[in-house]
C-alpha cells in the first residue's frame, strides 16, 4: 500500500463555550492552545469543553463528536449514550463504536443533557 493511500482519520475539535458550540477551527485552536500552555483557562472560568471529532457520521451524514448524545437502533432495543474518549478510542456504552449507518445523533451534553437520564 502506497503511503498517500492511507485512510487517515480527520483530527479536529469543537469547543463549548458554555453557551454555544464554536467550529471555527482557527478560534478553537487558539483557545486549545491557550488552554494547554496555561496562557488563559477556558474551561475554568467559562465551563468551557473542547471536544474531538470521532472521524464517523451519524446515518444522516453529521459528524460524530465527543459529547454527542446518539441513539442506535439494535433491533429489539434501542440504546441511548454519550459519545466518550476512553484509553485509545471512542466508545458507546463503553464498546467500541458501532457501525455508523447505525448511530444517530439526537442531541449533546452541553444543550441537552435530559437526554442523559
Amino acid at each position: 500500500m502506497d503511503f498517500m493511500e492511507l485512510n487517515m482519520r480527520e483530527i479536529k475539535f469543537r469547543m463549548w463555550t458554555g453557551e454555544r458550540y464554536i467550529y471555527d477551527a482557527n478560534i478553537v485552536v487558539d483557545c486549545l492552545k491557550q488552554q494547554t500552555s496555561g496562557l488563559y483557562d477556558h474551561v475554568n472560568l467559562h465551563q468551557s469543553d473542547f471536544e474531538q471529532f470521532t472521524g464517523l457520521h451519524d446515518k444522516n451524514g453529521k459528524e460524530i463528536y465527543e459529547g454527542d448524545i446518539c441513539r442506535v437502533d439494535c433491533g429489539t432495543y434501542i440504546e441511548i449514550d454519550v459519545i466518550k474518549y476512553e484509553r485509545s478510542g471512542f466508545k458507546f456504552h463503553s464498546e467500541n463504536m458501532p457501525p455508523e449507518n447505525d448511530i444517530e445523533i439526537i442531541g449533546n451534553i452541553h444543550e441537552n443533557p435530559e437526554l442523559t437520564k
